[in-house]
């Protein structure tokens, strides 16, 4: 809730050089494609995956974080009856990677702003 608040009173700043990582999955969400080390983990630190999901279906854009992104991906494109469910199938075209949790929902919280729509827009997909 307070990550929410700052993003609605855009206290989060982030600079213009953001690094991106990709990461491929096939187009029907499987994780094949995916790394075999999930959930993301760096000695005994848990790794959190912000990540934008683009829907061929609906011309749309999903963003979220999470710490194993396999399992993610299963729950949009095959499990769940929410938003994403509407707009199967989903594909990966923006990760980002966190060692924390509050950076990680910092900048899935800046991606939903304007300019973060804004940086989406510029993806290839």
């Amino acid at each position: 809730m307070l990550v929410e608040n700052r993003c609605r009173q855009r206290l989060y700043k982030t600079n213009s050089s953001l690094s991106i990582g990709f990461i491929s999955a096939a187009a029907d969400g499987s994780s094949s494609l995916l790394p075999d080390t999930w959930p993301l983990t760096r000695g005994a630190f848990c790794m959190y995956l912000v990540y934008v999901l683009y829907s061929d279906v609906g011309g749309c854009h999903y963003v979220g974080y999470t710490s194993n992104l396999p399992e993610r991906m299963i729950s949009h494109n095959e499990k769940g009856k929410g938003w994403t469910a509407r707009w199967r199938p989903w594909r990966i075209i923006h990760t980002k990677e966190f060692s924390d949790k509050l950076e990680a929902m910092r900048y899935e919280c800046w991606l939903k702003t304007g300019a973060g729509r804004d940086f989406i827009k510029q993806i290839v997909h």
